[in-house]
């Protein structure tokens, strides 16, 4: 897995992340420059996260293991963190997709038909957090 993963580091960065965790938890990003030694540990230090106390009953289901992605380029999409990448967060039923939000923010739900619908949500707790939706999402 090192081989594959130094392989990928020479083209772009990655992130490392438990697959059992959520919201960042236990997540290391890798540069071109990262040593082996640095990528054993991001590795380890993933495998060995446990889930925080207070999510939800599926995370703990999920057997330990890791993920290794690609990070791509921010689109600006936070405006407290400009170099967090816009992720849209789906959200299943029984396996189909009913709908996501920008994982920045509460204020936009997408439809499973791409409609694209603004929620009243300015008090949230994510909108703290990441600033206010840019007006080009809108």
């Amino acid at each position: 897995a090192l081989e594959h993963l130094e392989e990928a580091l020479r083209s772009s960065r990655m992130v490392v992340k438990p697959r059992h965790a959520a919201c960042g938890q236990g997540m290391t990003i890798l540069g071109d420059s990262t040593a082996c030694d640095a990528m054993r540990t991001a590795l380890q230090e993933a495998l060995e996260v446990e889930c925080k106390r207070g999510e939800t009953w599926q995370l703990y289901q999920v057997e330990k293991g890791v993920g290794i992605e690609q990070i791509y380029p921010s689109l600006g999409a936070s405006i407290k963190e400009p170099d967090r990448p816009l992720e849209l967060k789906l959200q299943t039923i029984w396996g189909r997709v009913i709908g996501g939000t920008i994982h920045t923010s509460q204020e936009l739900w997408v439809t499973a038909s791409g409609r694209v619908l603004r929620c009243d949500n300015r008090k949230s707790g994510i909108r703290r957090k990441y600033g206010p939706i840019p007006a080009w999402i809108l």
